[in-house]
């Protein structure tokens, strides 16, 4: 049976999208003025600038994240399937696509922003929407990025099969991953988090 996308996992990615989305802006908005004072170029120029750099550097950090947590999590122990929205995903990478392919010929503020933008984001969520949710020897694989055992921080079930899960960090009171697993393979997660981090147990 496909897994299904939960409401809770709804709410949450939602949630963690507009804390991620405020802190975009909290960048992009200094950035933007800080170029615009140095360069020279309009301030429209200087915001299309800035969103270029912002994005290709976000791109580069999920890939660099992504490749080393996929060469280091060690052998696959249980997969519990694709992200319930994989379809979803499909379809922004063709969008973005098509958007990062197009913009060079138009002309817009973007500028080279929208080339850069399109045809990264396309990559990032082709990587999404490949991605599963496995438990591997060195930790949880969540679609795109593993999160070790030692860095679980807290995790507890919620009533509709969705895992709340909670790193060690900075950052951990703002961010909470909200994973849907398949109903048949709760009970082997729950078994994996018990053996590896059962103080981080949460009732």
């Amino acid at each position: 049976m496909p897994p299904r996308m939960t409401a809770t996992a709804w709410a949450q990615g939602a949630k963690n999208a507009l804390i991620c989305g405020v802190g975009l802006l909290i960048v992009w908005l200094p950035l933007a003025v800080v170029l615009w004072l140095i360069s020279g170029q309009g301030i429209l120029e200087s915001f299309g600038l800035a969103w270029a750099l912002l994005s290709g550097l976000i791109f580069l950090v999920f890939l660099g994240t992504w490749l080393y947590g996929r060469n280091t999590g060690g052998r696959v122990l249980l997969d519990c399937g694709p992200h319930p929205t994989k379809t979803l995903f499909l379809i922004n990478a063709s969008l973005f696509l098509i958007m990062g392919l197009t913009s060079g010929l138009a002309t817009s503020f973007f500028g080279i922003a929208g080339p850069v933008f399109g045809v990264s984001f396309a990559a990032y969520w082709l990587i999404m929407a490949t991605g599963r949710l496995q438990v591997r020897e060195s930790g949880m694989w969540l679609y795109w990025s593993l999160l070790r055992w030692g860095k679980i921080g807290s995790y507890r079930w919620v009533t509709d099969s969705t895992l709340l899960v909670r790193a060690n960090g900075t950052l951990s009171p703002l961010f909470q991953g909200a994973l849907p697993v398949p109903p048949e393979h709760q009970q082997a997660v729950e078994e994996f988090l018990a053996e590896h981090c059962p103080a981080q147990a949460k009732a």
